[in-house]
């Protein structure tokens, strides 16, 4: 799939096209990864069922409730939250970003069903 895209174009469109790619890959690294700039959530306290509060990089504070698709393993739990109706956020924590016993508390939650995702038995969008 990727060389039928990339076949056609000469040497200058694939170095356009490089140089796009890895500044998406830069921007996702700042905002997601090192958690810099005014959309990258710094802090999320659960408020009970779905319902969330996130500090975001610019210090706003911001009601968000959980989407479906978190990831839970051992070493990392990647939560996305729904803003509204087109708005998303991500939070990444490898098992190091918290103390042991917060982070397995944190999975134990998630994958026992105790913070419902949006639009289940929780508020919708």
């Amino acid at each position: 799939m990727v060389a039928a895209v990339v076949a056609p174009l000469d040497s200058g469109g694939r170095v356009l096209l490089g140089a796009l790619i890895a500044l998406g890959l830069a921007d996702t690294v700042r905002v997601h990864v090192l958690r810099r700039g005014r959309a990258a959530v710094r802090a999320a306290r659960w408020l009970g069922g779905a319902d969330w509060t996130l500090t975001l990089g610019n210090g706003h504070r911001t009601e968000a409730c959980l989407a479906p698709g978190c990831l839970v393993i051992p070493a990392l739990v990647v939560l996305r939250f729904s803003l509204g109706r087109w708005r998303r956020r991500t939070l990444i924590l490898p098992a190091d970003a918290l103390p042991s016993d917060i982070h397995r508390r944190l999975r134990t939650l998630l994958l026992r069903g105790g913070s419902p995702a949006c639009g289940q038995g929780a508020r919708g969008e």
